[in-house]
């Protein structure tokens, strides 16, 4: 995902993320290391969205708020790592 980002540069206006299973980023298997380093380098600073699959998913049986809260502090964990 970083060549796409890269090559967008500062023309990039919004990026939205999902995990591979389309469930919230980091209930699959994707590697946000290089997304969000690719975004440090042409110096993004706008919004991330998440997409989350219908409530009752097997990743979201904590329920909506929770899942917000886990989600919020993986990608800040990827965002601060990268």
């Amino acid at each position: 995902m970083s060549e796409p980002i890269l090559g967008a540069g500062d023309r990039l206006g919004h990026v939205h993320t999902a995990d591979n299973n389309r469930f919230q980023p980091g209930a699959g298997c994707l590697d946000f290391q290089p997304t969000f380093t690719a975004l440090k380098q042409i110096g993004y600073d706008g919004f991330v969205s998440i997409e989350c699959s219908a409530l009752g998913g097997p990743a979201l049986k904590k329920g909506a708020d929770a899942t917000l809260a886990e989600s919020v502090d993986f990608l800040r964990t990827q965002w601060n790592r990268a």
